[in-house]
Order: C-alpha cells, then sequence, then structure tokens
C-alpha cells in the first residue's frame, strides 16, 4: 500500500530508511525482496537521465518549499548551521545539480551493503489470537542478498468580487458555479499554494453507501478520459510537485504544492481530474484492497 525512502540529516553517521507497507495477505518478505531488488538496481546499474533529472527537480522543489516562510528560513539556517554550516544553504541547489549517476551508483555501492542493513518486519497480531497489537520485535532479520499571479480557473464571467476585502492582501472572485477564489500573492518565494474545498463529504454519502465520498476522493487522481494515473504521477513528480485529493466529513480537499513556473502544467492537470475522472475498474479493485487493508490495520 505505501513505499518510501529517506535518510537522516546529521552531521555525525546516521541511518536511512526503506519503509514498505503490505496489503493484507501479502508475505513481509516479499516486501524486502522488491526493496532488496532496487537497491541492487542502484548499485548495479545507471539510473537513466530521465529518473535523475526527476530526482534533482524534487529535491530542488522541496528545498525552495522549506524556504517557504520567515520562521522556516531562520529554521533552516539554524539546522544547517549545526551539521555544517548555515553557507550551506547558498551552495546546496548547485551541489544537487551536479550529482551524477555515476555518483549515484557509488553511494549505492558504499553504504547499502547487505552488513551494513538491519530489517524488522511489525506483524500485528489480530483480537483473540494472543493481543490487539502484535509482537514487537517478533522478527528481525537481515537482508539475504544484498512570479505573476494567476486565478485557479479563469471566467470572464464572474458574477462579481467579494465585498468587505483588503485588496491590497488579497482578491477574491465568485464564479457563476458558486465557486470561491481567493488569491493572496507572496513574491518572496518562487512557489504557489493551491487549496481548496468542494461542498462533497461523507454528510452527504446516501446512508446504503457510507464511504462513497472518500472513495470518490481517493479515486479522482487514479485516471481521466486523457491520462492514467502513471501519467498524472510523472507531469507532478517530474517537477517536484505535490497534488492531493482527499475526503473529510464536509467536503473533499484538494491540495497542491509546486513552483511558480510549473503552474500552468499542474494546473491542467488539477482541471483534468476534477472534471473529467474514467474511475478504471483496476483502480477501483486496487483502492478497494487498500481500504480494506486500511481498517484491519485499524483493529
Amino acid at each position: 500500500t505505501s513505499a518510501y525512502f529517506y535518510p537522516d540529516f546529521s552531521k555525525d553517521a546516521g541511518l536511512a530508511w526503506a519503509i514498505a507497507e503490505a496489503r493484507a495477505g501479502v508475505d513481509s518478505t516479499t516486501l524486502e525482496k522488491a526493496l532488496s531488488e532496487q537497491v541492487e538496481r542502484l548499485q548495479n546499474d545507471l539510473i537513466t537521465e530521465t529518473e535523475l533529472e526527476k530526482a534533482i527537480n524534487q529535491t530542488r522543489a522541496h528545498f525552495i518549499f522549506s524556504l517557504d516562510s520567515v520562521s522556516n528560513q531562520a529554521a533552516q539556517i539554524g539546522y544547517y548551521e549545526t551539521i555544517h554550516s548555515h553557507k550551506f544553504l547558498g551552495t546546496y541547489l548547485d551541489n544537487i545539480r551536479s550529482v551524477t549517476r555515476e555518483r549515484m551508483r557509488e553511494v549505492a555501492q558504499k553504504y547499502l551493503t547487505a552488513d551494513n542493513r538491519t530489517v524488522g518486519y511489525f506483524q500485528p497480531i489480530p483480537p483473540g489470537n494472543g493481543g490487539a497489537h502484535g509482537e514487537a520485535g517478533k522478527q528481525i532479520s537481515y537482508f539475504p542478498h544484498t512570479k505573476q499571479p494567476c486565478f485557479l480557473f479563469k471566467d470572464e464571467n464572474a458574477s462579481g468580487e467579494c465585498s468587505g476585502r483588503d485588496q491590497s492582501l488579497a482578491t477574491c472572485h465568485v464564479l457563476n458555479n458558486g465557486l470561491t477564489l481567493l488569491i493572496q500573492e507572496n513574491h518572496f518565494n518562487e512557489t504557489v499554494a493551491v487549496s481548496g474545498r468542494l461542498k462533497a463529504g461523507s454528510m452527504y454519502d446516501p446512508l446504503n453507501l457510507y464511504g462513497c465520498a472518500d472513495f470518490v476522493a481517493n479515486m479522482l487522481t487514479k485516471g481521466t478520459e486523457k491520462q492514467t494515473w502513471e501519467e498524472i504521477a510523472e507531469v507532478t513528480e517530474s517537477v517536484g510537485a505535490s497534488l492531493n485529493v482527499g475526503g473529510s466529513s464536509e467536503t473533499i480537499s484538494i491540495e497542491g504544492r509546486l513552483l511558480a513556473k510549473d503552474f500552468d502544467r499542474v494546473l491542467d492537470v488539477l482541471n483534468d481530474i476534477l472534471r473529467n475522472p474514467n474511475f478504471p475498474q483496476e483502480e477501483i479493485k486496487k483502492h478497494r484492497h487498500q481500504v480494506n487493508s486500511w481498517f484491519q490495520a485499524w483493529e
């Protein structure tokens, strides 16, 4: 149901974490094998130029996002001063851009070795079989191998301006379909944040279809009439943007974060998933399994 990798950032030696969560009924060793195969790929083969460019773009975007406020900037200055030097902030992006495919392979070969890994499985015990929380440390093993603002939706026939707002701080437009748009400019950082709410939460679910709104919200990014979920993910991930849709009791929420230069590109994706979702049967089946796994994890 999920998989990710992240390293500790510290002055002294730390840990790098590879974490995956299995769907109900999938053996943990299957995940271990999949993770180790990806490590071996990094050690034995050069990643593609496209993969490298995507990783650089994502890292660059995340770094710029981290400087989005004065408090964040102060935190970053203090943080890097403790582990290296505050001057590192001025050279970070240049250093990232200089990373090569060959260097990545060398690092994987040096640090991600089989004898440098510890693998832990957490396998909860179902209620009625000795406890609800599982046995901590039940299975421990080693790897066996190895700039200008733009309206969200342009509408020349918008019904009017919102009243009672300081236009020097924000602009407000009400569209003919009832959507209210609030635009707040801040030209300090080259980022755009998008946040939206639609009145379509679980409180509107039919009595015999509880959970429908949340299911639909999660399916919106799984494919449209024009794009598969892989193509949608490729557009956002290749530029380091994030685009998430989720459900709550009252609304369906839309959250996006991106660099200003990529606004039009990501906005096209957002427009497509909201207007043209096609709910692929295979993705519905896959998400149903994920929901079942989540429920079992909460028991």
